[in-house]
């Protein structure tokens, strides 16, 4: 449903973040951030790629895999960001580290091989972290 997936999605990326943020003994205002842009980046883009089910089965396939990814890109990219910027997290601002962690997740996308599907998720990707902050 509409409202199910969104509330499921919301959880499940925050209780995620949560756990690779603990696994890397982080804390700071920057963990707060950074879950709110992962949050807001799936269900941004579950909510664009909505419009795909339209087609029974095969809209719902399309939306079922691209959340997916996108879910599994996030937790990829926080992990990658953390290993890259993690001792460094206590001197940068919050903006800073949304954007960083925002590029991390945008050049994830390199291993999608059909452009205009690259192109509508980096779209969606940056109107999602614009749209936040």
């Amino acid at each position: 449903t509409g409202i199910g997936d969104a509330a499921a999605l919301t959880l499940i990326t925050k209780n995620m973040c949560k756990k690779i943020f603990k696994i890397y003994d982080c804390s700071g205002s920057y963990v707060a951030a950074i879950t709110t842009a992962s949050v807001g980046a799936v269900l941004g883009t579950n909510l664009a790629t909505k419009g795909a089910t339209i087609w029974p089965g095969a809209g719902n396939a399309i939306n079922a895999t691209i959340t997916y990814t996108l879910h599994q890109l996030e937790g990829r990219a926080l992990i990658e960001f953390l290993e890259e910027y993690g001792d460094e997290l206590g001197d940068c601002s919050d903006a800073d580290a949304v954007a960083k962690y925002a590029t991390r997740v945008k050049s994830g996308l390199d291993f999608i091989e059909n452009d205009k599907v690259r192109e509508q998720l980096e779209k969606v990707i940056d109107k999602t972290f614009n749209f936040l902050f």
